[in-house]
């Protein structure tokens, strides 16, 4: 529904604010779509699972990263929904102490872009999603929900986007069923 557009257009007006923007995403391939990183080298984190004080404590010692995080007013997290929570939760924990500021991210304004409706995050070896807008952090953030309401990809009459839309809220209609179906195609 042109959620980069947006994304790009907001950036373009913080930058000519005077603002600086950290652009990171949860995976490679959505970082490279908005010239960023990943939300895991940016953080320093990589792939841990957990971190612990000492491993903060280490961070701080090291100049770039507490550099990295006090030059950015503007935290962008792409691809969200595909973010664990418990990441999120560690981001947070970092930013505040390498920021030394309490307030949630140490500070500073994370715009969280996605689709919670999408891809859940990757698990290994169990049935327990941790999803990211049931982290502690999203929690204290207590982001303001924005949605995007134009559909600019399909025509607003379309078949296919009354499927899509109620595919997405679990309630598929039976003209949807039959509609799906009706395509379903033998494989040559």
């Amino acid at each position: 529904a042109g959620k980069t557009y947006t994304l790009n257009q907001y950036i373009k007006m913080a930058k000519m604010q005077g603002k600086r923007i950290a652009m990171t995403a949860s995976t490679g391939i959505a970082a490279s779509h908005i010239d960023g990183m990943t939300i895991h080298s940016w953080s320093g984190l990589g792939i841990k699972d957990f971190i612990t004080d000492d491993d903060i404590d280490r961070m701080s010692f090291q100049p770039k990263m507490v550099e990295k995080y006090n030059a950015c007013d503007v935290l962008v997290i792409d691809e969200v929904s595909m973010l664990h929570g418990s990441r999120l939760d560690m981001v947070n924990r970092v930013a505040k102490w390498l920021r030394a500021n309490s307030k949630p991210f140490g500070g500073l304004q994370v715009i969280f872009v996605g689709d919670l409706f999408q891809l859940p995050p990757v698990t290994k070896g169990t049935d327990v999603i941790d999803f990211v807008h049931t982290s502690e952090a999203w929690a204290e953030a207590a982001p303001e929900v924005c949605y995007l309401t134009e559909q600019h990809r399909q025509g607003a009459d379309s078949a296919l986007l009354t499927v899509l839309r109620e595919m997405r809220s679990g309630t598929l209609s039976h003209e949807s069923r039959n509609l799906l179906q009706q395509a379903i195609r033998p494989i040559p």
